[in-house]
């Protein structure tokens, strides 16, 4: 018996030594640091990368699909248990970029013909963007366990199952923000602004901490209605009349005429507004986090339309050094804006970028692109729909689905190495 922990204690070294030695590598290649925020950055994404799969497992669970494994990672097998009470084998793998759940006939779902003895133990992966080649290597289940296979579900079993891992993710990106939210309060305009030296407001005679009241006789309830007034009043060729106040004795008020000045970045007369931190109820917290999910999901949808040129801009950016704000990053780009974001705003800020990698990681899988969840939601619905117009079954061909999986896969490792690369010799500059 200590002869067999000793086997397996090497084993599992042998296996670590790789993962290890390249670590040791990509740390040299960034800061100390930022090597600390990148471990930080990777178990963080490992976090939401397993609550989109126990979403997936949840949902096959809760229909009695059999789901040999539930695995953190990729690669080799680095960790697993038995998985003979459960029926499943949790797994942690080398590579820890990813995840999946096999779920026994999810890939016979593509076929319309009825499956082989031998395709009967087959599984395939979830959501992970590993090879979708079908392993053998399944748990064996206790002969009284009994098991449904995906196929043989019906359509809205089968919606629910592909799209409980993106549910998963956008439901605790929402419970983020609600805790920040809840614990560290909201930031306000507190009516105070701060002019810049040298502006017109500055020239204008205004102090640092004064009382914006009104601007052209009308009261400003948030500080981002006074830029598209400067912008109107810079148009139509005016001046801006404030209405100001000392912070120490708000009644003794006076009017301030300024004249906007026109700069690359648009009108300006040069004043910054003063934010504070207020405590919130849990409803405003609520109220708050839906329209912080509502503003980051746009975002993200919008980013997805770059996606695309990142194959151009990135060899590019490789090339020329060149670098933008909206560019693709890896786990490495995210753990350098986690470091810069922290330093300037405290802990509130890395944990509001997790939150919108979370609703990324939900809106990527999204997309009906296979081998991604919104493909299998494209399919059970497709296959439904047309069954019932054509009155006979209806399904994809399995080729072509697993020749364009194939292609959606070169492409996001290829987009990934890529991020990747450029973090590494071209690192953008952290406002």
């Amino acid at each position: 018996m200590r002869f067999s922990r000793s086997a397996r204690t090497v084993s599992l070294m042998r296996k670590l030594l790789p993962l290890i030695l390249s670590s040791v590598v990509l740390a040299g290649l960034i800061s100390a640091e930022a090597s600390r925020s990148l471990i930080l950055t990777v178990l963080a994404l490992l976090l939401m990368i397993g609550i989109h799969e126990l979403g997936h497992f949840l949902m096959a669970k809760h229909y009695k699909v059999e789901t040999p494994e539930f695995s953190l990672g990729f690669g080799p097998k680095l960790f697993q248990t038995s998985g003979l009470r459960t029926g499943t084998k949790f797994t942690i793998r080398m590579i820890p970029l990813g995840g999946f759940v096999k779920i026994k006939g999810l890939d016979l779902a593509i076929e319309g013909d009825e499956p082989s003895a031998k395709d009967a133990g087959n599984l395939t992966s979830e959501t992970s963007l590993e090879d979708s080649a079908i392993t053998e290597q399944t748990v064996k289940a206790k002969p009284d366990r009994e098991y449904a296979s995906y196929g043989d579900l019906k359509t809205f079993p089968r919606v629910l199952i592909a799209g409980a891992g993106p549910f998963a993710n956008i439901f605790s990106g929402f419970l983020i923000l609600f805790m920040v939210f809840m614990f560290a309060g909201q930031t306000e305009w507190s009516s105070k602004v701060n002019p810049v030296a040298e502006s017109p407001a500055a020239k204008a005679g205004l102090e640092e901490g004064m009382l914006l009241l009104e601007v052209n006789g009308e009261p400003l309830k948030n500080f981002d209605e006074l830029r598209p007034l400067v912008e109107k009043a810079a148009l139509a060729g005016k001046d801006l009349e404030l209405k100001v106040a000392p912070s120490e004795d708000p009644s003794k008020t006076r009017l301030v005429s300024i004249e906007p000045v026109t700069t690359p970045q648009g009108a300006r007369i040069g004043l910054e507004g003063v934010y504070e931190k207020v405590s919130v109820s849990p409803l405003t917290a609520t109220v708050s986090a839906f329209g912080a999910t509502g503003e980051i999901s746009g975002a993200t949808l919008q980013s997805f339309g770059k996606l695309g040129s990142a194959f151009i801009n990135i060899p590019k950016q490789l090339i020329t050094g060149e670098s933008s704000a909206d560019r693709v990053v890896s786990p490495i780009g995210v753990a350098r804006v986690a470091e810069s974001s922290t330093k300037e705003y405290g802990w509130i800020a890395p944990v509001g970028l997790f939150a919108a990698v979370s609703f990324f990681i939900a809106f990527f899988n999204l997309l009906p692109l296979p081998p991604l969840d919104g493909f299998h939601i494209f399919q059970a619905v497709y296959e439904s729909v047309g069954s019932k117009i054509r009155r006979r079954p209806v399904a994809l061909d399995k080729g072509a689905v697993r020749a364009f999986t194939g292609l959606v896969t070169v492409c996001v490792l290829l987009l990934g190495v890529g991020a990747l690369l450029l973090d590494i010799l071209r690192p953008a500059v952290m406002p």
